[in-house]
This record gives structure tokens, sequence and C-alpha cells, in this order.
């Protein structure tokens, strides 16, 4: 469970935990100010993406890979919000409202591959709050009309080379796809 929750059970875990089937486990993630965002399982490894600057003793920026025992900051993570993950072909994409992740150029959404960030495509102009995969495809969500330049109110798909319209998208945000 993730959020910005402070306790689970009866005691102090903050803003992620684990229930074992029958109580919470406590898993050192973060202090301070934090919104854990999304979860994902990616090559058998737990993502977490949100705001927040540690996960356990380590800095990380936005996003988080926890192996069961350890954290990793995936080259730096984003500058700024996770707000979606999904997998897609393989790789874990990632959408919020940052334009790098890893260091490298990546509006609002990016990819990640297990050990390297890369864009996808020119991006959105503005943040992706939801990944969803259906048919083959990447399917976005979120508050941006241009995906890659082109046309796409608050809905896009990407067939692994470009991003498209769907359907000449929707008239406000799209937060949650399924």
């Amino acid at each position: 469970a993730g959020g910005s929750f402070t306790n689970s059970g009866n005691k102090i875990r903050k803003f992620f935990s684990r229930w074992n089937g029958t109580s919470w486990d406590s898993i050192d993630f973060a202090t301070g100010n934090c919104s854990v965002q999304k979860l994902a399982v990616y090559n058998g490894e737990i993502y977490i993406g949100g705001g927040f600057i540690k996960a356990g003793a380590i800095p990380v920026k936005n996003i988080a890979r926890y192996n069961g025992t350890q954290w990793d900051s995936l080259q730096n993570g984003t500058n700024n919000i996770v707000y979606a993950m999904a997998v897609y072909n393989n790789e874990l994409y990632v959408g919020g409202s940052f334009d790098t992740a890893g260091g490298i150029q990546a509006n609002r959404i990016a990819k990640w591959n297990g050990t390297n960030w890369s864009n996808v495509g020119s991006g959105m102009n503005n943040s992706v709050r939801a990944l969803e995969t259906y048919n083959g495809k990447l399917y976005a969500g979120g508050s941006f009309t241009q995906a890659d330049g082109n046309l796409a109110n608050y809905v896009a798909v990407w067939d692994g080379s470009n991003w498209s319209s769907v359907g000449g998208g929707t008239n406000s945000f799209v937060d949650v796809l399924f």
C-alpha cells in the first residue's frame, strides 16, 4: 500500500507498507513530506512513484526500486512527480509532470529498461496521470492536449513508435484508464 498515510494498523509506517495476509509489515521508506502515487512490479521488483526524495537511507527523486531488501534510485529518477507506471513491451513506462528522467529529456513520459532511461517520442505538453496497456498498445491519459506535437485531447495511444490521438480524445483531464 502506498499513499500519504503515516500509520498502517496501529503503528507508524510512513507512506508505504506491506500487508502479509495477517498484519502490516513495515518497510523503511521515507521521512518528511511524501506522496506515493503509483506502485508497479517490473522484473520481479517493486517500483514506487510519487513525490519524494528518499527511499530508506538512499536519496532518490520521485521514483525508486525495491528488490525486497534494498532501494535503488534509478539513475537519479525524475525531476518532478511520477503519477503513473505500466509495463509495455518488457519496459517500465513512467508518466508524470517531469521533463527529465535520469538526466535525459523526457517530456512527461519516459521508459526504463531495467538499466537506463529513454524518452518516448517527444512526449506530451502537460502531465501524464494514467498509463494502461490494451490490445498490444500503451494508452496514456492526463492533462495534456498534445502527444508528439500532435493533437491528443487528454488521451493518446503509443504503438511502439508513435503517439496518436484516440478518437478525438475527451473534453477534460483523464486521470484513470482501465
